[in-house]
């Protein structure tokens, strides 16, 4: 199964960010075979922090169903078996502005 950069899934993962089932955006380069997926999560819960709290709306292209905010402070990896249905893709812009977000959060900027 390939999966592609900035696709939006489904993901159920076990951990302190992951808990509950949400939708994760896939950051990792999709020319890198592992059994294992770099993903953000997001959430519906704002958090005044818009430099690294990308906010999403909902659109046809993404999938989502309301307002949601990708959470490039919390990088997770995650088994490629934890993710669910593909729901959608971020948009050029968005994915822009996350990698930003990242870049930012790690230190590379």
């Amino acid at each position: 199964m390939t999966i592609k950069r900035g696709a939006i899934y489904t993901m159920a993962a076990k951990g302190a960010y992951t808990g509950k089932p949400r939708p994760a955006i896939v950051i990792q380069n999709e020319e890198i075979p592992l059994d294992s997926v770099v993903v953000i999560p997001t959430t519906t819960q704002w958090v005044d922090a818009p430099w690294f709290r990308i906010e999403i709306d909902p659109t046809a292209e993404n999938g989502l169903a309301e307002r949601t905010y990708a959470m490039s402070d919390k990088i997770v990896t995650i088994p490629k078996s934890n993710l669910g249905k593909k729901i959608g893709h971020l948009d050029e812009d968005r994915m822009k502005n996350l990698e930003d977000a990242i870049r930012e959060v790690i230190g590379l900027n």
